[in-house]
């Protein structure tokens, strides 16, 4: 007989086999997304009167379609008309889905809380959180940030912010919950954020800098991390750590410092770009800085009876996890591709792309249950590069829909008003070319 636990895998694959069969067109894509569409737009705004645009599902497919398919509005005006889903202008179209920001956000936001309370926690949480930076096209510097933490068991995203430049990367925009463990680089290594995370019950590895933390000892002495390095652990090969205190808005908590001298080749690397640094400022490196680029260490509050130093330090290492899903995000999805401007178009744009990455994260799931040994393979690991590739091609061929030679041909009368271009004073160079040569045949 087979066991309860056996049986239950078995429906979920055959669950999971059904429901990635059935994926044929937008309909049934949509109901992978938050019900009550419609409740939705109307309480947000995004859809106030079923004027032209019918409906949510109407609405959202157009704004996926503008995120993920970088067409214009000319195009995706064109591309409504064919599909019978409007006849409006590229301007209206333009408006609409910039009013749909919020509604976009607020969608969002309820995957992630399904997903929370539907992905069963087994063992440790681990959640990484970074931040990315985004350019608006002709800027060079940072115009938006998107915030986001991902669940490294279920490998998947859990959190999503996107602010403008002014937000700074912080540990207090997440929600964390004890039991979590919560990895973090330099960037969030300062009182404030780290007290978020301590003040909730949570656990945290996070790797700071030498001088950004103010970091005491027992007896109240302010703690000389440069000089601790090169005297204590600098010496030997084995992971080193002491107990210290984290002063913070939010309270005063014990910590761990835990230390590792790095490699000669890697630290001369980390000297190196220490010594480039400081040569754009004009200035010589600090000598406390070249100590530090020597070691890898971080803080953390966990148990140190359970959790050694050498193991504090290992876990820190898997945060180059979320380096490889903002690179995902940005080579596959496009999310840096970035063409408007306007503020809240921007965040339609964004946020519709992060929607259909959520998608295509709930097709990774149906997908290990499907093949699960490739996920857990040591010998032939699943890429999740090339499978990525390959499902964000199929969303966006769902969302899209077929589109032939025919049915453009049939819809030409509608599509003069995208196709053709505004009326302009001065004479195209083609249709003056044209024209004139016309005119030499009549002669």
């Amino acid at each position: 007989m087979k066991s309860n636990t056996g049986v239950k895998k078995s429906r979920e694959k055959k669950d999971s086999a059904a429901l990635l069969e059935a994926l044929t067109d937008w309909e049934q894509l949509k109901g992978l997304l938050p019900s009550e569409l419609e409740e939705s737009a109307m309480q947000t705004k995004a859809l106030q009167r079923q004027r032209a645009i019918m409906s949510a599902s109407d609405l959202l497919r157009i704004c996926l379609m503008y995120a993920i398919s970088d067409w214009s509005f000319r195009l995706i005006g064109c591309w409504c008309a064919m599909r019978n889903i409007c006849d409006v202008s590229h301007v209206a179209l333009w408006q609409r889905v910039g009013q749909s920001s919020h509604w976009l956000s607020h969608l969002v936001m309820q995957v992630l809380t399904e997903r929370l309370h539907l992905s069963p926690q087994v063992g440790v949480r681990l959640r990484i959180m970074d931040g990315t930076v985004v350019s608006q096209p002709g800027s060079t510097g940072t115009d938006w940030r998107i915030h986001l933490s991902i669940d490294l068991g279920q490998m998947c995203l859990d959190s999503i912010e996107i602010t403008d430049a002014s937000g700074g990367e912080s540990l207090e925009r997440g929600t964390w919950h004890p039991g979590e463990i919560v990895l973090a680089d330099r960037g969030f290594a300062f009182a404030r954020s780290l007290g978020a995370v301590l003040s909730a019950g949570a656990s945290l590895i996070v790797r700071p800098t030498w001088q950004n933390l103010p970091l005491y000892e027992e007896d109240g002495d302010r703690f000389d991390l440069p000089a601790w390095l090169r005297k204590d652990v600098g010496p030997t090969a084995a992971p080193q750590e002491i107990a210290l205190y984290l002063p913070t808005p939010q309270g005063t908590f014990p910590i761990r410092l835990a230390a590792v001298a790095l490699p000669p080749e890697v630290t001369a690397r980390a000297r190196q770009r220490a010594y480039q640094a400081a040569k754009k400022k004009g200035r010589q490196p600090d000598e406390r800085t070249l100590i530090a680029a020597g070691f890898l260490f971080v803080l953390t509050n966990l148990p140190q009876a359970e959790w050694s130093a050498h193991q504090v330090l290992t876990l820190y290492r898997s945060r180059w996890q979320i380096e490889i899903a903002i690179k995902r995000l940005k080579s596959i999805c496009h999310l840096d591709n970035l063409r408007a401007k306007e503020p809240q178009l921007v965040q339609s744009y964004l946020l519709g792309k992060l929607l259909v990455a959520l998608l295509l994260e709930h097709l990774f799931q149906h997908i290990e249950q499907q093949q699960p040994h490739w996920f857990v393979s040591v010998i032939r690991p699943l890429s999740r590069w090339r499978l990525s590739i390959l499902l964000w091609d199929q969303l966006l061929s769902l969302i899209k829909g077929p589109i032939d030679l025919g049915s453009i041909l049939r819809a030409l009368p509608l599509l003069g008003r995208y196709l053709r271009n505004s009326p302009r004073q001065r004479t195209q160079k083609d249709v003056r070319t044209r024209t004139f040569i016309a005119s030499l045949s009549f002669a």
